[in-house]
């Protein structure tokens, strides 16, 4: 999420090659984040919802919700692609609801 913010401020300072080398690890950590949680959520399925419910621990899943968004924002200015972000806030939105 914070390299999001970093590349999206960069591209705005208009340095030529860090925001899209950004963006692009952004999309192969992003591609990771996601495996990674599959495959918790496969192998640990109790305990994942164990995690998502809890008051002290479920807060922090909203860090996915944030990092969709920024990545669909680097998407929209990078790529002037808005089918990724569109499918990346429609994914936000669903987690929103089932975290909230």
């Amino acid at each position: 999420m914070a390299t999001g913010i970093i590349s999206i401020a960069a591209w705005n300072f208009q340095l030529s090659s860090l925001p899209l080398g950004l963006f692009i690890f952004n999309i192969a950590a992003f591609g990771v984040l996601v495996a990674l949680t599959a495959l918790r959520v496969f192998r640990f399925r109790d305990l994942f919802a164990a995690d998502m419910t809890d008051h002290r621990i479920g807060p922090g899943f909203f860090t996915a919700i944030a990092a969709s968004c920024v990545l669909g924002t680097e998407f929209l200015l990078f790529a002037h692609n808005i089918m990724a972000p569109a499918v990346l806030l429609a994914l936000a939105s669903i987690m929103w609801v089932g975290i909230t």
